[in-house]
C-alpha cells in the first residue's frame, strides 16, 4: 500500500525536486543580472552627472564674469578675495555697519485696542 502511494506521488515529487533545483540555480543568475543592471544604471547616471556638472560650471562662470563686469559695484576687499571674513567677522564685516537698523511696523498698538478688528 505504501509503495502504491509513493508510485502515485512520484511524478509530483520529481517536479517539486526539479523546481527546487531550478530555484537554487536561478538565484545566482538573478543576482548576476541584478548586479549587471545596477552597474549599467550607475554608468548612465555618472555619464549624465558629468554632463550636468559641466553645464552648471559654465553657467556659474558666465554669471561670475557678468557680475564682475557690472559698473559701479564696490570692489571686493582683500579679505573677501581670499575667502575670509574681514576683521570683526560676521555680518558686521560684510555690511560695514556696527548697529543694525531697527525695523518698525505699524503703530505698535494691538488689534484689541481697535475695536476687535
Amino acid at each position: 500500500m505504501l509503495r502504491e502511494l509513493l508510485e502515485a506521488a512520484e511524478p509530483a515529487l520529481q517536479r517539486a525536486a526539479a523546481l527546487m533545483e531550478a530555484a537554487a540555480n536561478s538565484k545566482g543568475a538573478v543576482l548576476d543580472g541584478l548586479a549587471k543592471s545596477l552597474e549599467r544604471a550607475q554608468d548612465a547616471v555618472e555619464a549624465n552627472l558629468q554632463e550636468h556638472l559641466a553645464k552648471a560650471d559654465s553657467i556659474v562662470s558666465d554669471l561670475v564674469n557678468e557680475a564682475q563686469a557690472v559698473r559701479g559695484r564696490r570692489p571686493a576687499t582683500s579679505a573677501q578675495r581670499a575667502g575670509r571674513a574681514a576683521p570683526g567677522g560676521g555680518e558686521e564685516a560684510i555690511s560695514g555697519g556696527s548697529t543694525p537698523v531697527p525695523v518698525t511696523r505699524g503703530s505698535g498698538r494691538s488689534l484689541k485696542g481697535r475695536g476687535g478688528q
